[in-house]
C-alpha cells in the first residue's frame, strides 16, 4: 500500500538574504528544502514580487527546480519591491520564505548621478594667520536647481584624529573662509556638495586639499599717506581725519587706531594719553579740551600681532590749537532727572534711555549725544557707540551674554559745555542676560538598530528638545566608522534638521561598525547619542 505524502517541505530557516541590490535589480538567495517523500532535486521553487507600494501592481511569479537563489531584473529604480519564495514537494504542499503572510522587502538604488562640476578644484583666495580663504565652482545637477545645491565646507588639521568637521551649511554658495583658525598650522580643506536626494560630490577629492596658515607677524602695518588733516576745530573739540592703514596678515577692518593726546606746552617728559581705541577708524572727534589751547595730536594703528604705525612721530607730533571761547557761554546742559535707565536687555543687547537737555543758548535739537560702552572691571578703552543729535533712547547690540557693561551718556552744547548723565565720571552698569548654554535634552539617548543587513544598518533615535531652539531646527549629525579599523576615521556621513531615523548604506558585508548621533541647538550646544566619547557596534550580516 502506498503511503501517502501530508507533510509540507521541510526548511530549518526560512529567512531570504539579500546578496546584492542594485538601480534596477537585486539578487536574494535562501536555504534549500527537504522533504520525506519528494528528493531534493524535484522539489519546484515559486518565486513573486510586486511593487509593495502600488496597490494597482500584481504579483510577478517565476519558478524552477532545485534553485536556491534568484536575480529579479528589469526594476524601477529606488522603488520598494516585496518578494516570496514558496516550495512545493511533489503533492503540492507547500512551505512559504520568509513565513506565512510575510514578505521580504527590498529597496532598488537610485540611479540618478551625484552633482557635478566642470572644475572640481578649489582656489585658495587668501590665507592669513588665523584664516583662509577659498572659492569654487558651483556644482550642477540632472534634477536639483544649481540655486538648491547645498555646499558644506569641512576642515581639519593635517594629522589630527577627529578634528575635521563641517563648518557651515548653505545653499548656491561659492566661497568661504574659515577663521579661527592656529598659526603655522596644516589643515586640509574639502568641501561636499550635496543635492535634494542627498547624492554628494567632494571638492577637490575624498584626501581633501592641504593649506598652511600663515606664520608669526612681524611686520608693522602700512600707511602709504602719512598725515593727520585737521577737519574741524571749536573751542573745546578737534576734528581729524587720516588715511587707513593696511597690513600682509590682518584684515583692513581688523586694525586697531589709538587716538594719542597731549597738551603741546606740558612737561616733555609727562606722558602722553591714550584717549580713545577702535577697529577700523579713520575719523574722529576730540572733545572737552580747553579752549585757545595748543595740542599735540598722533594716532596710532596696530595688527592683531601688536606691531605698531604712527602716522606722526610724536615728538615732533601735530600740534593744533583750539580756539577762543568768545560765546561767554560756560553752563552746561541741564536736566531735572540725570539717570540712565534700563528699559530692556537680552543677552546680546541693552537698550537704555534718558531725559532730553535744554540749554541757555543751544536749541534743544542742536544738542549732541555720546553714547560710549566698557566692559567693566578692565582697562578697555571707552567705546563711542553712538554720536547725533535729538534722540533720548538708544540699543547697544552685539554685547557678549552674562557680561557686565559700563555705559555712559554725554550731551554737549554749541560751545562744548558737556553734561554727564549720572554725574562727572559716572556711568551706567548693566549685566546682559545668560546666553543660552544649555544643551538640548533627550529622556533617552539610546541608538536604536532597527534593521542590518549586509550592506546596511537602519538606526532611530528619539528626537531632542531645547529650552530655545525649536525642535525643527535642532540640527542631528551622523557619523561612522569601521570599528576595528585603526586607521579608518570618523565620518560625518548626513546631517540636517527634522530628522530622527537614518540608514547608512553601502557597507562591507560581515564587518563592524561603531555610529553615533549628535544633536546641536542653534546656539552650538550638543549633546551625543548614546553618550559622550562612546558609541555603538554593530556587525553587518555576511552574504
Amino acid at each position: 500500500m502506498e503511503t501517502q505524502d501530508t507533510h509540507s517541505p521541510y526548511v530549518e530557516h526560512k529567512d531570504l538574504k539579500v546578496i546584492f541590490v542594485a538601480d534596477n535589480s537585486f539578487s536574494i538567495r535562501w536555504e534549500k528544502a527537504k522533504d520525506k517523500e519528494t528528493p531534493t532535486w524535484l522539489i519546484r521553487y515559486v518565486v513573486a514580487i510586486k511593487e509593495t507600494d502600488n496597490p494597482d501592481d500584481t504579483w510577478h511569479i517565476v519558478q524552477g527546480l532545485d534553485i536556491d537563489s534568484f536575480t529579479f531584473t528589469d526594476l524601477k529604480s529606488y522603488t520598494r519591491y516585496s518578494c516570496v519564495v514558496l516550495a512545493y514537494d511533489e503533492d503540492g504542499h507547500v512551505t512559504a520564505y520568509p513565513g506565512v503572510d510575510s514578505c521580504l522587502t527590498v529597496t532598488t538604488r537610485w540611479n540618478r548621478p551625484s552633482p557635478t562640476a566642470p572644475d572640481s578644484t578649489i582656489k585658495v583666495t587668501e590665507v592669513k594667520q588665523h584664516s583662509i580663504s577659498i572659492q569654487w565652482k558651483m556644482a550642477s545637477d540632472e534634477i536639483t536647481e544649481e540655486k538648491d545645491i547645498l555646499y558644506m565646507p569641512i576642515i581639519g588639521e593635517k594629522g589630527v584624529r577627529g578634528s575635521s568637521m563641517i563648518v557651515h551649511e548653505e545653499k548656491g554658495i561659492c566661497n568661504y573662509t574659515f577663521t579661527g583658525l592656529k598659526m603655522g598650522t596644516i589643515y586640509t580643506i574639502s568641501i561636499w556638495a550635496v543635492d535634494q536626494a542627498s547624492h554628494m560630490m567632494i571638492y577637490p577629492n575624498f584626501d581633501g586639499m592641504d593649506v598652511r596658515t600663515l606664520g608669526p607677524d612681524n611686520s608693522a602695518p602700512t600707511i602709504k599717506n602719512k598725515g593727520i588733516v585737521v577737519t574741524d576745530v571749536q573751542a573745546h573739540s578737534i576734528s581729524i581725519k587720516w588715511e587707513k592703514a593696511t597690513d600682509n596678515v590682518t584684515l583692513q577692518k581688523d586694525l586697531l587706531y589709538s587716538i594719542i593726546l597731549k597738551e603741546a606746552d606740558a612737561d616733555p617728559h609727562e606722558p602722553a594719553t591714550t584717549i580713545y581705541e577702535e577697529k577700523g577708524i579713520c575719523a574722529y572727534t576730540i572733545r572737552d579740551l580747553k579752549s585757545n589751547t595748543a595740542y599735540r595730536i598722533d594716532v596710532d594703528v596696530v595688527d592683531e600681532a601688536r606691531c605698531v604705525s604712527d602716522y606722526y612721530d610724536f615728538r615732533g607730533g601735530l600740534i593744533v590749537t583750539t580756539l577762543e571761547d568768545k560765546s561767554g557761554d560756560t553752563l552746561a546742559p541741564t536736566v531735572r532727572d540725570s539717570q540712565l535707565r534700563v528699559v530692556d536687555k537680552t543677552n546680546h543687547s541693552i537698550t537704555i534711555r534718558w531725559e532730553e537737555a535744554t540749554d541757555e543758548t543751544t536749541h534743544w535739537s542742536d544738542i549732541q549725544y555720546i553714547v560710549g560702552i566698557r566692559k567693566a572691571g578692565t582697562r578697555d578703552m571707552w567705546r563711542i557707540d553712538r554720536e547725533g543729535k535729538a534722540f533720548d533712547m538708544h540699543t547697544l547690540q552685539n554685547l557678549e551674554p552674562d557680561t557686565t557693561y559700563d555705559i555712559f551718556v554725554k550731551a554737549y552744547d554749541k560751545a562744548g559745555n558737556v553734561l554727564q548723565y549720572s554725574g562727572p565720571d559716572a556711568y551706567l552698569t548693566v549685566t546682559t542676560k545668560e546666553g543660552d548654554i544649555q544643551a538640548p535634552t533627550a529622556p533617552s539617548k539610546h541608538l536604536n538598530v532597527k534593521d542590518v543587513t549586509e550592506t546596511s544598518i537602519a538606526i532611530e533615535w528619539e528626537p531632542a528638545k531645547d529650552d530655545v531652539t525649536q525642535d525643527k531646527d535642532i540640527r542631528y549629525i551622523v557619523a561612522l566608522t569601521k570599528a576595528d579599523d585603526k586607521e579608518d576615521p570618523w565620518r560625518v556621513v548626513h546631517q540636517g534638521t527634522d530628522f530622527h531615523k537614518y540608514t547608512f548604506k553601502d557597507l562591507k558585508p560581515n564587518t563592524r561598525y561603531s555610529f553615533f548621533v549628535m544633536a546641536f541647538d542653534e546656539a552650538g550646544n550638543m549633546i551625543q547619542y548614546p553618550g559622550l566619547d562612546r558609541s555603538v557596534t554593530v556587525e553587518t550580516l555576511s552574504w
